[in-house]
């Protein structure tokens, strides 16, 4: 079998290209930089695998990265991800999440039309709807998102839906929100583990959040990926719902922090406006049955442990950056 992943540098990207590998794929992913000093980092970090230039937004180099690769499943996770960022470039994100996936969408159907396509499709899909139906959701509810990436989103879930009425392989997966040590440190999970590894080791002093009362469903990046492979073994495409199930508030997350670490968190995390949403999201929680009983797929690491996980690597990871601060770089030492 042979897969393209689109969004390889992301985390998502990572941990399923090394899912495949060890499932015994040969896995191309497109990058879109040429630069060689990129393609040398990543290949450092995968050396297993293949990489290819392209650009969701520039159909040629789509096909032209379908051509080389051959792929039998594509992994479309290129995305602006950030929701903030999505309200001051809402142009930029929609470019990209919504008619990015519409241009893999087609050239796979006319270069690749029996390869099978997995969407990352988003909790944010939803917005607030969880205020009228007060449960978890599921791949049946009603999808009315309150962000430009929300609705960048929904523009490529329904295309998605186009193209499978249209006889193209196009499977979703509605994926709450996953974490892990390896996420980029301007979400809030992996923000709080090392900012506040940073101010117990004596780095900073602070780390300033947004709203601390919203709740998500937050689960483990390496399990998550592994539900995007089973979605692509069914037999007929379909979306699915991954998530844990269980609802976590920020203020929650907090505690399970600041007891890994042994510190109160209150006197050191400062609310700041800059953080906040203009339309923020209260309540995010996923049922993920429907998974469970088509693709044999559960959540193992729920909050707890996955604040434990990322503890671990973030206070790693600060105390490395204390030690190179008060001694250099390692290499730059005087010997006496």
């Amino acid at each position: 079998m042979r897969a393209l992943i689109t969004g390889v540098t992301g985390q998502d990207g990572g941990y399923l290209a090394g899912h495949l590998h060890g499932a015994g794929y040969d896995v191309w992913g497109m990058v879109r930089s040429a630069r060689a000093a990129l393609h040398d980092s990543v290949k450092a970090a995968y050396p297993y695998l293949h990489l290819v230039t392209g650009d969701v937004t520039e159909p040629s180099s789509i096909a032209a990265a379908l051509a080389m690769s051959q792929p039998d499943e594509v992994y479309n996770l290129a995305a602006m991800t950030h929701v903030l960022d999505s309200f001051s470039n809402a142009h930029g994100t929609m470019e990209v999440n919504g008619l990015g996936a519409a241009n893999v969408f087609e050239a796979v159907a006319s270069c690749r039309p029996y390869a099978k396509v997995y969407q990352a499709s988003t909790s944010e899909l939803y917005g607030n709807i969880y205020k009228k139906v007060g449960r978890p959701l599921t791949e049946l509810d009603m999808m009315a998102p309150i962000s430009p990436y929300g609705v960048s989103k929904l523009h490529a879930h329904t295309m998605a839906h186009v193209w499978r009425k249209r006889g193209l392989y196009v499977a979703c997966g509605i994926l709450f929100n996953h974490e892990s040590p390896r996420r980029d440190p301007s979400f809030l999970t992996r923000k709080v583990t090392l900012g506040l590894a940073r101010c117990k080791v004596g780095l900073h002093s602070a780390v300033r959040l947004g709203h601390l009362d919203s709740v998500r469903d937050w689960g483990y990046a390496p399990e998550y990926v592994n539900a995007m492979r089973l979605i692509l073994q069914q037999s007929t495409p379909g979306d699915y719902v991954v998530a844990t199930g269980v609802g976590t508030s920020v203020r929650q997350w907090l505690d399970l922090v600041a007891r890994e670490y042994g510190m109160d968190w209150h006197a050191y995390v400062q609310q700041d406006e800059a953080f906040i949403r203009p339309s923020e999201l209260d309540y995010l929680v996923g049922d993920a049955s429907l998974a469970g009983e088509h693709l044999g797929w559960y959540a193992h690491t729920k909050a707890k442990e996955l604040a434990a996980i990322m503890c671990q690597a973030d206070m790693k990871r600060a105390r490395a950056e204390a030690e190179e601060e008060e001694y250099g770089p390692v290499g730059t030492g005087h010997s006496s």
